[in-house]
């Protein structure tokens, strides 16, 4: 499990949204304060995500799933 924090604005699943590689199933991560992030897709790890802090703006397009077990 990795620790990842936004480097820019963008798409969840981008890897430059997270300087390299997107989160991956179990993982945490941190929106940094100025960057929004997006959720576009249906997104159902096996085991979900882990805790998720915001300090920016973290959104969600209609249609989309996330799976969060933090």
């Amino acid at each position: 499990m990795a620790a990842l924090t936004s480097a820019q604005s963008g798409n969840f699943t981008a890897s430059a949204t997270w300087g390299g590689a997107s989160p991956a199933d179990g993982d945490t991560f941190t929106v940094s304060a100025g960057h929004s992030v997006t959720c576009s897709t249906v997104l159902m790890p096996t085991n979900g995500y882990g805790d998720i802090t915001v300090h920016g703006k973290w959104s969600m397009i209609s249609g989309s799933q996330f799976k969060l077990n933090g």
